[in-house]
C-alpha cells in the first residue's frame, strides 16, 4: 500500500538527473507512461558515455536502451558492439558483456516518441538481483541515485551512426525487490 501511495505521487518534477522526463499521465493504458530520454550517442567512433540519474519514479520496470531511426535490417547486419552498465551506491544494477546490436531484442515503438527501432536486452529475473534487474530492465528504488555507463566500439563499415539512449518504464511491478 505504501509503496503504491508513494508512486502515484510522484511528478516528474522530482527527477534529477541528465535527459528529460516525460509523464504522459496514469491513465496512459497502451504504451508507457513515463520516457526518460537521454542524449544522442555516436555508435560511430569509439566511446564511453555516463549519465547521472537521481529519483526515478518508484515501483516501475525500466527498460534501458538504444533507440535509432535507422531500420531494423540495417542493425542486423551491424557490428558494432555496446555494453551498458548501471549501478547504485557502486553495486552493479545491470552490467552486459559487449553485445553486437543484432544479439540485442530489436523492435518497433511507436508509442515512445519517435518512429523507429528500440534495442534492449532481456534476461532471466534472479531473486538475488539488485533492484529486480535482468538484461537491461531494473525497478528504481525510491529516492535513489545511479550512474548508466554506455561503452561504443564501432564496427569499420557499419551505416549505423546515432542512436539516443531512452529508458522507458515498462508497467508498474508487484515484485519485491532486493
Amino acid at each position: 500500500m505504501v509503496a503504491f501511495l508513494i508512486s502515484s505521487c510522484y511528478s516528474e518534477r522530482f527527477y534529477e538527473g541528465d535527459g528529460n522526463l516525460k509523464d504522459s499521465g496514469f491513465w496512459v493504458i497502451m504504451g508507457d507512461r513515463y520516457i526518460l530520454s537521454l542524449k544522442e550517442v555516436d555508435l560511430s567512433k569509439n566511446g564511453i558515455y555516463e549519465f547521472s540519474l537521481e529519483n526515478l519514479p518508484p515501483n516501475y520496470t525500466f527498460t534501458v536502451g538504444l533507440a535509432f531511426e535507422d531500420s531494423i535490417e540495417t542493425l542486423r547486419a551491424s557490428q558494432t558492439k555496446v555494453r551498458m552498465e548501471l549501478s547504485r551506491d557502486g553495486k552493479d544494477v545491470i552490467s552486459t558483456k559487449p553485445m553486437k546490436l543484432y544479439d540485442w531484442t530489436l523492435s518497433y515503438s511507436p508509442g515512445m516518441g519517435f518512429n523507429g527501432v528500440y534495442a534492449y536486452q532481456r534476461g532471466e529475473l534472479s531473486e538475488t538481483a539488485l533492484d529486480c534487474a535482468r538484461g537491461t530492465y531494473f525497478v528504481p528504488k525510491h529516492r535513489a541515485k545511479y550512474r548508466l555507463i554506455l561503452t561504443v566500439e564501432p564496427a569499420a563499415g557499419d551505416d549505423i551512426q546515432y542512436a539516443r539512449l531512452i529508458l522507458s518504464d515498462a508497467g508498474r511491478t508487484s515484485v519485491d525487490c532486493a
